[in-house]
């Protein structure tokens, strides 16, 4: 889908000429550093001794992690396999001695214990390691470490972190550098049009509950009111203490016809607010935005005595189908009618067609409940049956499987030119202008206009749940479904991105395998901020920016690397991030925060397997310089404009393996010391030593 990259021999010369160049940076790290330790010392009640001490031991433990191989990684093996470490033997859950210098294999024993250079495959375990000790996860955890280098009973913590040294705008400019390294895809907004106007598909709608002995079903009819056939999914939300939601698909719905869309609920004595008045919501869907919504008061529910046995809901499969087959998992839960767990051992689920005929069976259940999996063939309308060893049927459930040519999501009122939205030329420019590996353009040319061109490999995606869902697996997976960074590492979700509209597992899902497994994902604020597509990974919220702008985290490399960013003076557009599981709110660094939310947070090493996620509530194409703009000119950028500096500080973290955040977090009103070096790794994938700016923390 994209060009072929040049020869190995071209890609070590890009490499080499880049990291080449950075050695001009280093009078300006030195003084940065300089800067930094000045700037640490607590604003607290603590006395200048205990700083100077923390600053003593900020030195010496600089001193012993960046310059010595520390003893145990490669577990009780030999160190060396010729010149070269014992790739084989490689055990950090063994270390003894925390260090990360490179083994010096070439050199006689009695010289391999001071080195120069770090190693590249022991900074990149401390992103899978945990904070507390794990004796079998293949990494050397920061609770382990601190045990290795006898802190535990010294009462200090440590915290490192380092980053790339590399050329900021002004040099790229200047000299006409471009990243040769990272493999940016930039999903932008795009709008659908219809004779110069968005689509406003609608629907007819009546909705209200209907009882019988031992249950209740919730229902809206929906008369498609558009001109073409089309799906829709209706979301049926009871307000219990703990709101229950189940999503429902259509089906092709023709133009002028009807559908009935159910939720059908069972009385258990378990669920006491059945017996009072309840609300449940409804909202429908078209499917990339709300076209009706609503509330219907539902009547209390008296418990039925008789013992019941019911399932989950059955995954729906109406915009699955892949060819000729779909999967899916139906969903058991076994309880009588009093709430209490019964023993299904025995039973069975069956998957009949519309002829009733037997399709697919699963047996041997489990106990307590579980899924049970199939592969349907053909477009039918199937029931899914748990059935007790007797034979009589506790639950039945409809699985609908659509023709395979049918387009769910062809907007109900007409087709129409798309066109990109003003962000997307603006930010693509950005990314265009600092990264060499971009083409900037869409690869289709139904999504292209005056602003965006169709390119033969383009790299940028249009926000079309269809397109995305189609062409995402293929350009993050292999065909065996692996993800690969050979086409991208990096993926931009731009500003003002329907995040609405991501509703199809080809997205959500994909994004969260690629970046488990090593690809960096960055999230920019949006208008449209239904954000459910992060939930595989983690369940966060865009909302309303609380009162009381602030920075915990001031010395985050995201604000210095490779641009001193002014971020103060950003706008974050009264938006921010807000995280739904306190838990996972430990997943990141607070960079900056509005009220308890965040306007830029930067997920912790080891997070999220070997990948990164960026959650930023500013909109780069919306930073510009002066009243016009003029420095942030698409066709003409300067290296002032603050929205390119942004971008480019949050593409470089790209550079995962050399991003290191590893230890506690770092309390502002603690006694803390800091030493800054410059140190050298050679990495294998770029056949070059890059610089990496590296500083230790000791607090305690």
């Amino acid at each position: 889908m994209r060009r072929v990259d040049g020869t190995r021999q071209d890609r070590e010369d890009a490499a080499a000429s880049l990291f080449g160049f950075l050695t001009a940076t280093l009078i300006f790290a030195v003084s940065f550093a300089a800067v930094v330790q000045v700037s640490v010392k607590s604003d607290g009640d603590a006395s200048n001794t205990t700083y100077h001490d923390r600053a003593a031991e900020a030195s010496s433990l600089a001193d012993l992690l960046l310059t010595e191989a520390g003893r145990g990684w490669y577990g009780a093996s030999e160190v060396c396999s010729g010149d070269a470490p014992n790739d084989d033997a490689f055990e950090p859950d063994a270390v003894t001695r925390f260090g990360l210098g490179e083994e010096r294999c070439s050199l006689t024993s009695s010289a391999r214990e001071r080195v120069a250079n770090l190693s590249f495959d022991k900074l990149r375990n401390l992103r899978r390691a945990s904070y507390d000790s794990d004796a079998d996860n293949g990494a050397i955890d920061y609770q382990e470490a601190r045990e290795s280098l006898k802190l535990v009973e010294a009462g200090l913590d440590f915290h490192l972190r380092s980053w790339p040294i590399l050329p900021d705008v002004v040099a790229m400019l200047r000299d006409g550098y471009k990243d040769p390294n990272l493999r940016p895809l930039y999903i932008g907004d795009f709008e659908k049009l219809q004779g110069g106007q968005p689509t406003n598909p609608s629907v007819q709608h009546v909705a209200g509950a209907a009882y019988s002995s031992d249950a209740a079903t919730l229902y809206v009819n929906i008369t498609n009111n558009g001109t073409l056939t089309t799906g829709f999914s209706v979301s049926f939300t009871v307000n219990t203490q703990k709101p229950i939601t189940v999503e429902k698909h259509t089906g092709p719905v023709a133009a002028g016809a009807y559908y009935n869309a159910t939720w059908t609920v069972n009385k258990t004595s378990d669920w006491a607010w059945k017996q009072s008045t309840q609300k449940f919501d409804y909202t429908i869907k078209d499917p990339s935005q709300t076209v009706g919504s609503g509330t219907v008061t539902m009547s209390g529910m008296t418990h039925a005595q008789q013992r019941t046995i019911y399932t989950g809901e059955a995954t729906k499969l109406s915009w699955l189908l892949s060819g000729a087959t779909a999967s899916t998992s139906v969903a058991y839960n076994a309880y009588d009618g009093k709430g209490g767990s019964v023993d299904v051992n025995g039973w069975t689920i069956t998957i009949r067609n519309s002829a009733d005929t037997v399709v697919a069976t699963a047996g041997s259940l489990n106990k307590k409940g579980g899924t049970a999996s199939f592969t349907l063939t053909g477009a039918d309308t199937y029931k899914s049956e748990l059935l007790t060893p007797a034979g009589w049927v506790a639950q039945r459930d409809v699985v609908n499987v659509l023709a395979a040519d049918f387009d769910p999501f062809t907007p109900a009122s007409g087709a129409g030119e798309w066109d990109a939205e003003a962000p997307v030329p603006v930010e693509a420019a950005y990314v265009d202008a600092v990264v060499d590996h971009f083409e900037l353009g869409v690869p289709d040319a139904e999504y292209a206009d005056e602003d965006v061109s169709a390119v033969a490999g383009g790299d940028v995606f249009p926000d079309d749940n269809k397109f995305l869902a189609d062409e995402l697996p293929v350009a993050l997976l292999d065909d065996d479904g692996v993800p690969r960074f050979d086409e991208y590492n990096v993926l931009f979700m731009g500003t003002n991105v329907d995040h609405r509209t991501l509703t199809s597992a080809g997205i959500k899902y994909t994004i969260r395998d690629w970046v488990l497994a090593g690809g960096t994902l960055i999230v920019f604020g949006s208008e449209n901020q239904a954000v459910q597509w992060l939930e595989p990974i983690f369940h966060v919220a865009l909302d309303a920016a609380g009162s009381g702008v602030s920075t915990p985290d001031q010395s985050h490399p995201i604000l210095h690397t490779p641009n001193e960013l002014d971020y103060a003076s950003y706008d974050n557009h009264e938006t921010a991030w807000h995280f739904n599981h306190e838990d996972e709110k430990d997943y990141f660094s607070h960079v900056v925060v509005a009220g308890e939310d965040d306007v830029l947070a930067a997920s912790n090493p080891g997070a999220f397997g070997d990948g990164r996620v960026i959650l930023s509530s500013w909109q780069p194409y919306d930073l510009t310089v002066g009243e016009a703009g003029d420095d942030c000119d698409p066709d003409a950028l300067e290296a002032t404009c603050p929205g390119l500096q942004l971008l480019n500080n949050f593409v470089t973290l790209g550079y995962s393996d050399l991003y290191i955040d590893y230890g506690p977090t770092i309390s502002p009103s603690t006694p803390q010391g800091v030493q800054s070096r410059i140190a050298f790794v050679y990495h294998p994938e770029m056949h070059q030593s890059v610089e990496l700016y590296v500083m230790v923390y000791a607090f305690g």
